[in-house]
């Protein structure tokens, strides 16, 4: 056993020796203060957020649009980086609405520069379509928005969620809480590829909430705010309740399909 311990402390003398257990919280101090270890990711405000994110000019931020009409997150984190004087950045949201008509202003002001999205609607398309922008806007699938992450075609800076409910960890999502907005498919993808994620909640809820679409592990900063969208909003348009047999035969023909796909 001698020569076995000799072998192997001349095979690994270049290592530091580990952290005495003790000395841990020395290292490590947020670990050491009860009050800042359970609540460091809370922010007293999405400009406290903002702030602690990094985010600087230039940078790319994203949005999911889980609420469709009714999401009321991309107009206050725009509106609000425009009071705080950003400029030259890029907006990635997943989709725009007739309901981000107010976005035009700031396009307008240079806040937003670049937009990747899979489409637009409302006001906001017509001005565009009018040359409010310089650059063209980038327009893709869904399925194209997550290749352009993965590919790292584009690369989110920070990444703005709106989720009904989380807890202080930041484990979410949208199938629970006062404005549920069920699958939060969207947010998962910003949330696994952005370089920081600030989720916007209604409420916090005792950990763990579970199940979590967006994971603990994935969340720098939370804020509550009042509302994050109107889950009434979201049968509109494309995605309304339908009773016309043919697009219902449709509906039917692609649940089988998820049905017994495994």
């Amino acid at each position: 056993m001698n020569n076995v311990t000799a072998d192997l402390q001349a095979q690994f003398h270049h290592l530091s020796p580990l952290v005495p257990f003790s000395q841990a919280n020395s290292t490590t101090p947020l670990l050491a203060d009860a009050d800042t270890k359970y609540h460091r990711k809370l922010c007293d405000s999405l400009e406290q957020a903002i702030q602690r994110s990094g985010l600087q000019d230039g940078m790319t931020i994203s949005f999911h649009h889980a609420f469709r009409e009714g999401d009321m997150v991309i107009n206050l984190v725009v509106l609000t980086l425009a009071r705080m004087g950003f400029k030259n950045l890029t907006l990635a949201s997943s989709s725009l609405m007739t309901c981000n008509d107010v976005l035009i202003e700031p396009i307008r002001a240079g806040v937003i520069t670049k937009i990747y999205t899979s489409g637009m609607r409302g006001k906001l398309a017509e001005a565009i379509s009018r040359g409010l922008m310089e650059e063209p806007v980038q327009i893709h699938s869904h399925g194209g928005r997550v290749k352009l992450l993965q590919d790292g075609e584009l690369k989110i800076d920070v990444a703005f969620l709106g989720v009904p409910c989380s807890d202080e960890y930041g484990n979410a999502n949208g199938s629970q809480g006062k404005s549920r907005c069920g699958s939060s498919g969207y947010a998962m993808v910003d949330a696994r590829f952005a370089r920081r994620v600030v989720l916007l909640t209604e409420a916090l809820v005792p950990f763990p909430n579970m199940p979590a679409s967006v994971v603990q592990d994935q969340v720098d900063y939370i804020v509550t705010v009042d509302q994050v969208g109107d889950p009434a909003k979201i049968s509109v348009g494309a995605a309304r309740v339908t009773s016309n047999p043919r697009e219902l035969l449709i509906a039917r023909a692609a649940a089988d399909v998820i049905e017994y796909s495994g």
